[in-house]
């Protein structure tokens, strides 16, 4: 019997001083140096990928100390922040990081295959939406709304 597909795509924006909290507590958990050190800084390395060094002052050092962390680093670190604040992600679910001005970005995509509850398979899938032209670049509150008006002008 044939399934059909629903998609599911999100982007959790975390700015960066939660991104420092969040390697911190990573870090914490891990048993590293950095939560325990002092003058905490976070850089985003030049590199596209997301990874970051984090400056830190060690109790007793005269000078700060600098760890860079991978991509992948961070991206655990931001899971677990979710997972500590009751932030539902998916387990079975496609994750990355994308860096953009306001923060990183955590992104989670999901598909699941399923069944029609009151439809055949065969009907569910027969069932084309008519979209008007101009609404297909729209977001979804205005294709709506030219939706409504477009069926408010056929009607009078």
């Amino acid at each position: 019997m044939t399934k059909l597909q629903i998609n599911d795509h999100r982007r959790i924006t975390v700015p960066y001083p939660l991104v420092l909290d969040a390697a911190l507590a990573f870090d914490r958990e891990h048993n590293g140096w950095l939560w325990r050190a002092s003058e905490h800084t976070l850089t985003i390395l030049p590199a596209a990928d997301c990874s970051i060094a984090i400056g830190a002052r060690r109790s007793g050092a005269a000078e700060t100390a600098s760890v860079e962390r991978s991509a992948a680093w961070v991206a655990a670190a931001l899971l677990q922040y979710c997972f500590k604040l009751r932030i539902p992600i998916p387990r079975q679910s496609c994750k990355g990081v994308e860096l953009t001005p306001a923060g990183i970005d955590l992104i989670i995509s999901t598909s699941v295959a399923l069944l029609p509850i009151e439809l055949s398979v065969a009907d569910a899938q027969a069932v084309a939406p008519t979209i008007p032209p101009a609404a297909a670049d729209m977001p979804m509150e205005a294709a709506a709304e030219a939706a409504s008006t477009e069926a408010a002008s056929a009607a009078t």
